[in-house]
């Protein structure tokens, strides 16, 4: 493979990643009393999906909620008034001392993960002690479209350098063998030449003719074997030597 061909692979490579519109990354460890909580914001107001992900575990105290909810829905929360309050049960996670979770969320707006201590989901109180918390939650917000816009390019390019890879390998391949053609037959590029200036070729010589003269130009010594030929037909001494190996 050459040189150009593997420069632009990398380059595709690179170009290939997700095209980010925003993200974000935290963690935690430590302690959290009852009835407190631990939150992460997550805006959503660039690109068109957003990947979400939260790893939660209790190394102390007892189990905690893990929850998924909208803005509205986290003031809801905080609000000592509020009797409930909207999140997403399935993106959530209750009563547990170790999760993870990753999703990809395609509605725009502003969320929360919240990390509970209380019973205020479970309504159950198991203990009302504090507990030691470890964890990590991640965003990326990205534009889908532009991330398949930027694969179609890619394999573009990708299919691009396989054929370029394959016409050289064919063409090497074509030139070995018109040399070992004019090696087992002398006259073989002779013929084809003085075919030409009759101006008698059939067909098929003519698709060996423009076979050879285009193979020609990428072989210095193929080329320079038909420019002798011409030359010596031009002095009236059509005799040739096949091109060596």
């Amino acid at each position: 493979m050459t040189f150009s061909a593997l420069f632009i692979i990398i380059i595709s490579l690179l170009l290939s990643a997700p095209v980010l519109a925003g993200s974000d990354s935290n963690g935690y460890e430590g302690q959290t009393s009852w009835g407190w909580y631990r939150s992460f914001r997550i805006p959503f107001d660039e690109g068109n999906a957003v990947d979400i992900e939260y790893d939660v575990e209790v190394l102390d105290g007892p189990p905690v909620d893990v929850i998924f909810t909208t803005e509205e829905g986290f003031l809801d929360y905080k609000d000592p008034g509020s009797e409930t309050f909207f999140y997403y049960p399935h993106q959530s996670t209750l009563n547990t001392t170790k999760t993870s979770m990753s999703f990809t969320w395609v509605k725009p707006g502003t969320y929360y993960l919240i990390i509970d201590n209380s019973p205020i989901l479970n309504e159950v109180i198991i203990e009302e002690a504090g507990v030691t918390l470890k964890g990590g939650w991640s965003y990326e917000t990205h534009n889908t479209w532009e991330d398949l816009c930027m694969w179609l390019i890619v394999a573009a390019m990708v299919l691009g350098v396989v054929a370029s890879v394959y016409i050289m390998a064919r063409n090497r391949r074509q030139r070995k063998e018109i040399k070992r053609k004019a090696r087992e037959d002398p006259n073989f590029l002779l013929d084809l030449v003085v075919v030409q200036r009759s101006d008698k070729l059939d067909g098929e010589q003519k698709v060996n003719l423009r076979r050879v003269q285009l193979l020609a130009e990428g072989d210095p010594e193929l080329k320079a074997e038909i420019r002798r030929i011409e030359r010596k037909l031009d002095e009236g001494e059509a005799g040739h030597g096949p091109p060596g190996t």
